[in-house]
């Protein structure tokens, strides 16, 4: 709940903004989509899984993050991921992630740059090649 003046006043719940302002009511739809995640890194533990970590998003109607691997994309989350960690079975090839916040009424960040990880080395991130790989 948050205070814009004396006479206004502003909910957010499950998406909808409500917005009360002496004796109008108005509700209005969530269409404004989370700041994209900061910080995304990942690492490959020993025990064949792949890690991925990143910042918490601090909006208040955040649902949560999407985890896509690329070539093919695909979202490898079913729900969104609540935490800020993810991790999954190292693919059988080289693979590369991008992560994205979502918010309660399904709103989406803009993707974070790609992580790509390989089995030899560090996983490290690609923003030259991140731009057409964005591509849903």
């Amino acid at each position: 709940m948050s205070f814009q003046n004396a006479t206004k006043l502003c909910l957010v719940l499950a998406g909808i903004s409500l917005t009360a302002c002496g004796n109008q009511t108005a509700l209005v739809p969530d269409t404004a989509a989370p700041l994209a995640p900061q910080g995304f890194h990942g690492y490959v533990k020993t025990e064949g899984l792949v890690v991925l970590k990143w910042a918490r998003n601090s909006e208040p109607d955040l649902a949560g993050y999407n985890v896509y691997q690329l070539r093919p994309l695909t979202k490898v989350n079913t729900a969104p991921v609540a935490a800020n960690a993810f991790s999954m079975p190292v693919p059988s090839e080289d693979a590369i992630f991008k992560l994205t916040a979502v918010d309660f009424s399904g709103n989406e960040s803009a993707p974070t740059p790609v992580l790509r990880v390989t089995h030899a080395a560090t996983p490290t991130i690609d923003p030259v090649s991140s731009e057409n790989l964005f591509q849903k």
